[in-house]
This record gives structure tokens, sequence and C-alpha cells, in this order.
């Protein structure tokens, strides 16, 4: 472990944990904020060890930086650069060690190529990738605050298995070094992956377990290193952007849409006490089993219009 005094310690994620027990949550409860694009952001660290060892496994996540830039955020123990471990970590953007291999989503994924490494303190660094023509599934952070009882999603490599998705609760906000608790149980290999959020935005980062509290995982929240990653990254809201609106002419387009079918359905005289939904835009449905009589509606987002109805069956 190489630490300078300006470093919280969390370095026994990766390659010091002991074999524990693990509480794994596979299907839907643990794994819904892994959308497909996310889980490619996700990364597989591999760094190579002196006497023919295999590699020491560790896992870190893509993040967009300023302008095109893309980089990996993981752990500091999880790759670190050649150089005298008695030594403080170095500044500026530091090779990493020859034989590293940065692998996309999970073992055996698109292997990513990397620049350099910059150490940022707090057992936290940057690895930048080298640009490329089509932009990095990449992960969002967020700077919101954590309470007690928030379920949170931890991905990572436990002992260098596949990906393994793991989901616990806030038990502890103000653990040693500055630290969130959690009541996941972490193993060697998961130090530096992700802690998602429901939502799916990322509220931290894995640094260990297995010198706190017996294996349970302790992560930096994403919030306490925010001055620093803002150096290299876009401003980190407490809150998840919100998705772009829609397009006025979209908007427009759908109004219409909806009000041709409701006229539709005015236009019949057969009543019959039936609810339906209209919806004009992508995987568009309507009634034509059907017809109105009476009409009363109830406008519940833009694009959408929940129509209750007087019908007849047609016969």
């Amino acid at each position: 472990m190489r630490v300078s005094s300006q470093r919280i310690i969390c370095a026994l994620g990766a390659g010091v944990i002991a074999a524990l027990p693990t509480l794994t949550l596979h299907g839907q409860a643990a794994n819904k904020p892994w959308t497909p694009e996310r889980a490619l952001a996700g990364t597989r660290v591999d760094v190579p060890q002196e006497r023919g060892a295999g590699p020491s496994v560790g896992s870190g996540f893509v993040v967009k930086g300023m302008g095109a830039r893309y980089f990996i955020l993981t752990s500091t123990h999880v790759a670190p650069p050649e150089y005298d471990a008695a030594q403080a970590l170095p500044s500026g953007c530091l090779p990493l060690p020859n034989g590293t291999h940065l692998f996309q989503g999970n073992s055996g994924g698109a292997e990513l190529r990397l620049r350099c490494v910059r150490h940022l303190g707090s057992d936290f660094s940057l690895v930048e990738l080298e640009p490329r023509d089509a932009d990095y599934p990449a992960l969002v952070p967020s700077a919101r605050d954590l309470a007690v009882n928030d379920v949170l999603n931890l991905a990572g490599f436990p002992l260098g298995y596949p990906r393994d998705i793991r989901s616990g609760k806030v038990t502890l906000t103000s653990g040693p070094d500055g630290t969130t608790v959690t009541d996941i149980l972490a193993a060697e290999g998961m130090s530096g992956g992700p802690y998602l959020a429901p939502d799916g935005v990322v509220v931290g980062i894995h640094c260990g377990g297995g010198r706190y509290t017996a294996g349970y995982a302790h992560m930096i929240p994403i919030w306490r290193l925010r001055t620093s990653l803002e150096n290299f990254l876009p401003r980190i809201p407490n809150e998840p952007p919100l998705p772009p609106s829609r397009p006025k002419a979209d908007a427009e387009a759908v109004g219409q849409c909806i009000n041709a079918k409701l006229q539709e359905l005015r236009s019949q005289q057969e009543p019959f006490t039936y609810s339906d939904r209209i919806t004009c835009g992508p995987g568009q449905k309507s009634s034509n089993k059907y017809v109105a009589y009476d009409v009363r509606e109830t406008r519940l987002s833009a694009g959408d219009l929940f129509v209750l109805a007087k019908f007849y069956p047609k016969p």
C-alpha cells in the first residue's frame, strides 16, 4: 500500500481482504440501476505482479471529463505507478505499470487504451483514456448527501471473478477516515468499484472492507472528492441532470395526434363504460375494439393522456 499524509487510507479492497462470506443479490432488485450502457462503463483493472504471479484485479468506472476527454475513476492502490514505495505519490500524469490492462464492462470485454494516471489523494485516481471517435459509455457522478438506510448497489470483481453486483443499505455516514459504511460484504478485487443509487448515478467509490468491521463495505462519497475531480471533470451536481426537454415541434405533433384521436372517439354514439389510454409517439397504442360516447380526459404528462369514456362494444 502506498499512501501519503493527505490520503484517506482505504487500501484493503484490492489485495488484502480475506475471502469472506458474501451477500450477493441477483435479479431485478440488485441490478435495476445497471442498464446495459452503465454496465459497459464499469471497468476491470488488471495490474501485473512481481515474480510471475497472476495479475492483481481491481475495479473502476468510466466518467466523462471536460471536452472530449474520458477517465476511469478507481482507487489509487488498484493502479499504482512504478515508483519507490517509500516515497510519497508524485503528482502529474504518470505511467501505469507495464502490462496493465483495462477491460470494458467485464472480463473478456474490449480492452481500453490508457494514457496515464493522476493520483488525486484520498485513495482515488483518474486514469486518462486515449481519445477515440466514438464516445465511451460513462457513469454520471453525483455529489448528493447520503443517509442511513439509503439503498446502494456496488459492482466489482470479487476475488478476480467476473463482475458481481451487491446491494445493501447505508448503515453509517461518519465512518473511519471520512468514509460511509454499508452492510454490503465486500471482497478483494472490488476496490475502485462504483456505488450506484437506485436512479443510476454514482454516489461513491469503494475503498475496502476488511480493515473495518469484518468486511462491510466502506466507500468514499463523491461529495468528498468533488473539489479535486472538478479540476478534470465538468461540474458535479448534487442531483443528476434532468433529461433533455421535448423539442417544441415534437410536442406540437403529439398534441395534434392526441386531439385527432379524441375527436375520433367523440364522433361515435354507442355508450358503454370503459377506460383506455391514448399514447402518441414511440410505442403508440389505441383501442380499436370500442368507440367513445362521453369522454372525460386527464392529462398525465406531455404526450400521454388518460381517457375515461363511456363505450359500447361494436356488434
